[in-house]
């Protein structure tokens, strides 16, 4: 049968579209490029982040893993490049004696390239397995690879961690999307190796790591116990346990405490900052009234997520659709409950944000308005913004800094409100099935 006579025109419409949508594209692409090489050139963050990556691996290599949590004690008989405490695993310190081969600038920099390469191998993951839940057509696809480059000019938890010198945050969104996409497929003993190498590097990824062997089962905890006790074995191993007592009390003086906003993006933070109504001061603890509150906000985040999850339950998903949604979910309660979130953290947060957009035809307008918001007040996290802010508001009505706080936890509170009252929306989302795969695969 031929096909009808307004068939070429209306081809002609769709391919003109679709033409202009990658002309953008290309654009967005050539702005991302400029500004990444911009940050790999720039000396920026040496004495912060970087450098205590940087000082963690020549602890090890110095053979000086002891004082791994003393930040104020000299390496090798010289002075420290900066004085932040080291708060991950000690077997994540191993991972960063090759920087210390090489000066400091260029150690930065190839810290800085490596983030980069693991940025775009992480979001080109992303946009294939998005792109498989949009229409086929030329136009549609065109239209989303658009819409997903230009949240990530945005997006700015993605590019401030070039001002702190670089980084492990791209690195385990690399692992995020690679471990979603193994624990989607039912391959556990990948997503549990995955998850536990991310908990060694970030340890506040515990909470996922439980709720994921929660909502997986016997399958996954049995090989999330084979990597969780061989990581522990080869650490104690290799640094001793004397450093792993250090490590321990640290975590234990750190557990539930908070920051003000100037680096803290968590949903909790306009609450912990209600402290500088009586102390001006960012690092000063939280009054047990304002910690009493922070926590019943997390146990209202752990009731609406359960609840979400067992709506899930009453769906009829495949095995692949539950265990992707299940992995989600487990992300973005990590970050709700966390009583800190640096700015960073929140690009995790992108993983579930684009896969909405991608679906955004099955979701109301209301949660993809919510989308957006999040994206847009994204921009807010911007760490030199922020600094600069901080120091403009010292000795300013403590009034101001609340409201502050409220914009820096804006994406964590509209992500609340977003699993709380379009739970519905989400799940008719998380709900379809990739473009190819039919309901009968489980």
């Amino acid at each position: 049968m031929s096909p009808p006579a307004h068939a070429p025109y209306g081809l002609k419409i769709v391919n003109t579209a679709a033409k202009r949508y990658r002309t953008l594209t290309h654009t967005v692409l050539a702005l991302l490029v400029c500004v990444n090489l911009v940050a790999l050139f720039l000396e920026m963050g040496i004495e912060w982040d970087f450098a205590n990556f940087y000082d963690a691996g020549r602890k090890v290599a110095a053979g000086e893993a002891i004082n791994l949590y003393d930040p104020h004690t000299d390496i090798a008989g010289e002075p420290s490049l900066g004085k932040m405490t080291f708060s991950s695993t000690p077997l994540s310190a191993v991972f960063y004696t090759p920087l210390s081969v090489f000066s400091p600038s260029v150690s930065m920099f190839a810290f800085k390239l490596q983030n980069v390469l693991a940025y775009l191998a992480a979001l080109w993951l992303l946009l294939v397995h998005c792109r498989r839940y949009v229409a086929s057509d030329e136009a549609a696809q065109s239209r989303f690879v658009l819409a997903f480059v230009s949240m990530l000019v945005v997006y700015q938890p993605f590019w401030t961690i070039y001002r702190v010198g670089g980084q492990t945050t791209p690195t385990i969104l690399l692992l995020l999307m690679v471990g979603w996409l193994l624990h989607a497929r039912g391959a556990f003993w990948g997503s549990a190796a995955v998850l536990v190498f991310i908990v060694t590097i970030k340890p506040v990824f515990l909470t996922m790591f439980a709720f994921v062997a929660l909502t997986s089962g016997i399958a996954f905890i049995v090989p999330a116990a084979v990597f969780s006790l061989a990581a522990a074995g080869t650490s104690v191993a290799l640094l001793s346990w004397p450093v792993h007592e250090r490590f321990i009390v640290l975590m234990l003086k750190l557990s539930g405490r908070s920051t003000a906003w100037v680096y803290n993006s968590a949903l909790t933070v306009p609450i912990d900052t209600l402290h500088l109504a009586w102390d001006p001061s960012s690092t000063v603890p939280a009054t047990p009234a304002i910690s009493a509150a922070s926590m019943a906000v997390r146990l209202a985040v752990v009731a609406c997520v359960v609840l979400v999850y067992l709506r899930s339950r009453g769906y009829d998903w495949t095995d692949p659709q539950r265990r992707h949604f299940n992995w989600a979910l487990a992300l973005m309660f990590t970050l709700l409950t966390a009583p800190i979130v640096w700015e960073h953290y929140l690009s995790f947060l992108f993983l579930p944000l684009a896969f909405l957009v991608a679906n955004h035809g099955r979701i109301s307008r209301t949660a993809l308005v919510m989308v957006v918001l999040i994206v847009g007040l994204a921009a807010f996290q911007n760490i030199i913004i922020a600094s600069a802010l901080w120091d403009a508001m010292r000795g300013v009505p403590w009034p101001l800094h609340f409201a502050v706080a409220v914009v820096k936890a804006a994406p964590l509170l509209l992500t609340l409100a977003l699993l709380c009252t379009q739970s519905e929306s989400l799940l008719e989302a998380f709900g379809t099935l990739p473009r190819g795969e039919s309901r009968g695969r489980r």
